[in-house]
């Protein structure tokens, strides 16, 4: 798929090519994952708060598509923080529970972590818009949700 991944191994992968980013990661540590529409168009990861760089350029064929979020583990735990309180957030980005969505476009379902499109200071979450994080024990199982997903695409 067009996915956009980093994993625990410090390597990034999008359509089934890997490369070297970033460092290895493991329990305790805390991944975000930034997603800019308004600047760079670009996505990238931290580690611990620490900005690994960009990892992904973000195609123009997506650039008006939502991105979702989703997180594969095997024997793990997880915790989400889409805020109000994300810790060690880079200048510049706002939790996604801040940022108001007027189009699937704009970033709300982008990423735990997400930079408001547009570059225009974004009002407070107001509650009503929807959030979602389905999680899905293999990747086939989330490949076949998100497939069902897009059924519902204006």
């Amino acid at each position: 798929g067009a996915s956009f991944g980093f994993g625990g191994t410090g390597m990034k992968s999008h359509k089934g090519n890997y490369e070297k980013y970033g460092t290895l990661f493991s329990k305790n540590d805390t991944i975000g994952c930034m997603v800019d529409r308004s600047t760079s168009h670009s996505i990238s990861f931290t580690k611990n708060g620490e900005l690994l760089g960009e990892a992904f350029k973000i195609p123009r064929s997506l650039s008006s598509e939502a991105l979702f979020p989703a997180v594969v583990l095997k024997n793990a735990e997880v915790e989400f923080n889409f805020g109000p309180n994300v810790k060690n957030l880079p200048s510049g980005f706002s939790p996604v529970s801040q940022l108001v969505s007027s189009s699937p476009s704009d970033g709300l379902a982008s990423a735990a972590e997400g930079k408001a499109g547009g570059g225009e200071k974004r009002p407070e979450y107001d509650g009503r818009s929807p959030l979602c994080l389905i999680l899905e024990p293999t990747r086939e199982l989330a490949e076949q949700v998100f497939k069902e997903i897009t059924k519902f695409k204006k």
